[in-house]
Parts: structure tokens; sequence; C-alpha cells
């Protein structure tokens, strides 16, 4: 179901399991001062009443990284488990998660935003800031599908995420500054959410 006006909503981010937020520092440069990897996952709807994910280890095999494991795939659900619970999300479709880590390191006196995937292959688009470090802005700026009414711009420290609905807003995110001499980091994670396609995955 659509999320609720005005087409987003923030949500407290649950403790970040190790294994995923130490991954950070092996993802492969993207060009730039940007890191990047992506992982396919798939989601259920189980009689347990709770979400079983598989991570599509094919497709990530052959992407911008390898898959760092079993300890990091079953982080990798915890996290989305906790963060995609709620009525927006109808149990009786699959669902398909394409989740981009994105590193970006930030320069004194060079703003830099980081450099996102395209969000047009997702319904619902997920912002979660795992780590943020010596910088600061670079949070989520919405606006509005329709043209009508003003943008809107998010705080999103670290500890909070948001969940946008891309039928009624479309999201971009600001620049990160350096606070101090020294170059800052942040550890961004971004889901794309859609309705599942066939494809071939093993349980995470």
């Amino acid at each position: 179901m659509p999320l609720p006006e005005p087409g987003f909503v923030l949500v407290d981010l649950p403790p970040v399991p190790p294994a995923l937020a130490d991954s950070y520092a092996a993802l492969p440069q993207a060009g730039g001062a940007c890191r990047h990897g992506q992982v396919l996952v798939s989601m259920s709807w189980t009689a347990d009443d709770d979400w079983f994910f598989e991570v599509d280890t094919a497709r990530a095999a052959a992407g911008r990284r390898a898959l760092a494991g079993r300890p990091f795939t079953s982080a990798l659900a915890t996290l989305l488990r906790r963060l995609l619970r709620g009525p927006w999300l109808h149990t009786g479709t699959d669902w398909r998660v394409e989740t981009h880590q994105l590193r970006t390191l930030v320069a004194p006196g060079a703003p830099i935003r980081a450099a996102l995937p395209r969000l047009d292959a997702g319904e619902l688009v997920l912002f979660a800031v795992v780590r943020q470090e010596g910088a600061t802005g670079g949070g989520p700026r919405l606006v509005r599908a329709d043209g009508a009414g003003p943008d809107r711009e998010a705080a999103l420290p670290p500890g909070r995420a948001l969940l946008a609905d891309r039928r009624a807003v479309a999201p971009e995110v600001r620049e990160l500054r350096a606070t101090g001499p020294q170059p800052g980091v942040q550890d961004l994670l971004v889901c794309l959410v859609s309705r599942q396609r066939a494809g071939t995955a093993s349980a995470a």
C-alpha cells in the first residue's frame, strides 16, 4: 500500500550487525571518493508470520562485490527484516530488494554527494545512515512527484532511516561536508523495494 502523506516515513535504525557494518571497509572502488557494493534479496511472507529472505548469490557474484559469506547475508537479512516491517508491504506479494552499500569519503573543503544508484528501479526507496563521522549533511531531499507543494528535507543522522514512496516523492541527497581538518566518511545503505521477479536465490 502507498505510504501516507507526505509520502515518506522516518524510522529508528536498529543496531547494525557488526558483519554488515564491517563490510563497508571491503567495498570495491566505484570511482573518485566513492565505494559501492550491491546485493539482491527476495522477501516472502511465511506461515510463521514473518519475512523469509533469500540472497541472489549468482547475480551478486557477477556484480560489483562478491558476497562476504553467511555472516554478512544473515546480518543484512536481520536489518532488513526490522527496517521493512510495517503495513506498507503487502504480505501476499513477494518482494525484491536491491541493496546498495555506499561509502563516501569527504575531503576538507571539497563537498561531495553520495553517488546514488538509479532509484527508478524501486517502488519504495529506503535510506539508512549506518555510519557518519567527521562529516555533516548528506540527508535526503524529497521532491514531490506531482510538482505541487514545497520540497522537503529530512534530517537523517546515524541511527535513523527513511522510507519513501517513489510514486509520491523523488528522493535526492544533499552534499556532504567535512567538519574538520581530516577527511570525513559516510556509510549509507540504499534499498530499492519492488515486486519480485523470477531469479536465482539461496537462503539467507
